[in-house]
């Protein structure tokens, strides 16, 4: 007697597959960034007022490399930490700081026009200066060296690296291709940083933070290391707290 037969258990199409795919890597990032939101802001207001500063300044770089390290550990990323590519060309690094700079000016620009409309009380009794250096405290510190460092090795270091082993195509946005490795990682990016609106409309905030992290993360494709987007990191925040600022 013959056994029944059984119906073969359908099969996802390659389409179906890599749409599958794409949906789980874009959900990944979609809990990555709504976990490191909240662990910051969590932590934030449950550090006492006095240790509020050292927290910031010291504790958060310390918590974004420690965790790039687990997660380039679980994923298997390699390289993550990369600071020179193999072919690194200085005039690629050049053109890129010049990029990211540029880029950054544009935004600080409009981001103080935007706040001045939008938000005319924020503003009232101070006058904009168009150049001025911040004043020397602690908090330089974490906006030259910590984030810079931290932030590029977590974001651009392993999130930009585990992205690229997805293999992502192009994203065509109004006949632009761009790079989706790049550009999910530059979201992440923005979404995390809603931490610190100061006093910019939330969806303004994630759009300029969106456009200076694009660069950042080309930077690190054509460059093959991380010294391009850590400089041009530090190029950002030396902009935004030097240029278009009222006082």
């Amino acid at each position: 007697m013959e056994a029944p037969t059984q119906d073969p258990a359908p099969t996802q199409s390659p389409t179906q597959a890599e749409s599958q795919s794409r949906a789980d890597i874009y959900l990944s990032t979609a809990l990555l960034t709504l976990v490191g939101v909240g662990a910051l802001q969590i932590l934030s207001t449950a550090v006492p007022a006095k240790g509020r500063v050292a927290f910031g300044v010291f504790w958060t770089p310390v918590m974004f490399v420690a965790l790039a390290m687990v997660l380039a550990r679980l994923t298997g990323v390699r390289s993550w930490a990369t600071l020179f590519g193999k072919e690194t060309r200085t005039i690629t690094v050049l053109k890129y700081l010049a990029l990211i700079s540029g880029v950054g000016l544009l935004t600080q620009a409009l981001d103080v026009w935007a706040v001045a409309r939008m938000t005319p009380e924020v503003v009232r009794g101070h006058q904009l200066a168009i150049f001025r250096l911040p004043a020397p405290n602690v908090m330089l510190f974490r906006s030259f060296v910590g984030s810079p460092i931290s932030e590029e090795l977590l974001f651009r270091g392993w999130l930009l690296g585990w992205f690229n082993r997805q293999g992502l195509p192009p994203l065509k946005i109004l006949g632009a291709s761009l790079d989706q490795a790049v550009l999910l990682t530059s979201l992440s990016f923005a979404v995390v940083h809603l931490v610190s609106l100061g006093g910019i409309p939330w969806a303004l905030r994630i759009g300029s933070i969106l456009v200076i992290a694009y660069p950042l993360g080309l930077a690190r494709q054509k460059c093959g290391g991380l010294l391009a987007p850590m400089i041009g990191h530090f190029l950002l925040n030396f902009i935004g707290g030097s240029f278009f600022k009222f006082r």
